[in-house]
């Protein structure tokens, strides 16, 4: 009876150390997963970010903006003699 009580014991102990290791393989999938899910997340979130903040550079001044910040808008960094060429070819540059 003992010896049988001893193996009962033995065989509930592997059994719970079988469930044991299951589990942690299959923890370690899903962390995985989640890595991979989280990161693809993360570089969505990057790349809306992006997007919103090239929409915004570009968004033209609010109404009652100053004559530099206008200037800054429409201008871009243009030299002096490609404004007074656009001026020239009659291009509306207020659209």
């Amino acid at each position: 009876m003992l010896a049988s009580r001893s193996t009962s014991i033995a065989n509930s102990a592997r059994l719970a150390l079988l469930k044991t290791s299951d589990l942690e393989s299959l923890f370690e999938e899903l962390l995985e997963s989640h890595k991979t899910l989280r990161s693809r997340v993360g570089m969505r979130e990057v790349r809306e970010k992006g997007v919103a903040m090239r929409a915004a550079a570009n968004a033209a001044p609010a109404p009652g903006a100053s004559k530099a910040e206008l200037r800054d808008y429409y201008l871009k960094g243009k030299t002096p003699a490609e404004v007074a060429a656009i001026h020239r070819s009659g291009v509306n540059t207020n659209v």
